[in-house]
């Protein structure tokens, strides 16, 4: 009789071989823990951010500050994750994208947890599902297609 592993078997979310501080197109999901709608709603075609929502989509856009070898390109905040696509240029011992990816959600995590402190005296639960999902981007056709979908979603 086997013993069940204390932790169930992951699908490894990486290309494997992979090296992702190489320059290229990358299309990112990121999902909310349990696949919670805490980061928009949507009526009648309309996404209404929530505080969560509003913070996802600000230090989105100051990313490239802090990473000064990235550029921003589609984002859409959907009530239980959000979708983007960043342009990676190479620089030597530069951060790959699980870094920056890293870095951002808990860019996230510490405003949000301040913010909601300050308004409820108390920490609320996890934001993030662990890990995200990638997709590197091979060509121009696949990157429009990408765009399409994230403007349409």
């Amino acid at each position: 009789m086997s013993v069940p592993p204390s932790h169930p078997h992951r699908k490894r979310n990486r290309l494997t071989g992979y090296d992702y501080r190489n320059s290229g197109w990358y299309f990112i999901t990121i999902c909310t823990f349990d696949r919670e709608h805490i980061l928009s709603s949507i009526e009648i075609d309309q996404v209404h951010l929530t505080k969560l929502g509003e913070i996802c989509l600000s230090i989105w856009k100051s990313l490239p500050e802090r990473f000064t070898n990235i550029t921003l390109d589609e984002f859409v905040v959907m009530p239980n994750h959000i979708h983007g696509i960043l342009r990676l240029e190479a620089i030597p011992n530069g951060y790959s994208l699980s870094d920056m990816i890293g870095a951002y959600k808990s860019l996230i995590a510490r405003e949000y947890y301040l913010w909601y402190r300050d308004i409820y005296g108390h920490n609320t639960g996890k934001i993030w599902q662990k890990s995200f999902n990638d997709h590197i981007i091979k060509n121009r056709e696949e990157l429009n297609t990408i765009r399409y979908y994230i403007r349409h979603n």
